[in-house]
């Protein structure tokens, strides 16, 4: 089983409205990471083997942290994964409604970042 971590803060940049300090622009989500984690997610050993079936976004922040929900959204939609796979511990969900729309990600910068990093060309 491989485990990869990224560490990046719940932020969201419009969200800031002090000074924006390096702290801050450090601890963002960045594009590098989505590439990383892009990468791993399409690397061609995992797709000729196991083709990933399940796939778990682990955060320390407790229920008001914004990060998974909005990474697990982005990878959904930019594999055309219907959102209704995506399952968040601690709500519930009804199995027979399909709402793949049901909510937006909650955090736009991560989302955005993640879902873009798939079209990313690597030079």
């Amino acid at each position: 089983m491989n485990w990869h971590s990224l560490v990046f803060r719940d932020l969201d940049p419009q969200e800031v409205s002090g000074q924006w300090t390096e702290e801050l622009s450090s601890s963002l989500f960045s594009r590098e990471q989505a590439n990383k984690l892009s990468h791993w997610l399409n690397q061609p050993d995992w797709n000729s083997l196991c083709a990933w079936r399940c796939l778990v976004i682990v955060t320390d922040g407790g229920a008001d942290d914004r990060r998974g929900l909005s990474v697990a959204f982005a990878i959904a939609d930019a594999l055309r994964i219907d959102r209704s796979a995506v399952i968040q511990h601690g709500v519930e969900k009804d199995d027979d409604v399909l709402d793949e729309d049901a909510s937006e990600p909650p955090n736009e910068h991560i989302y955005k970042t993640t879902k873009s990093a798939r079209y990313a060309v690597i030079a």
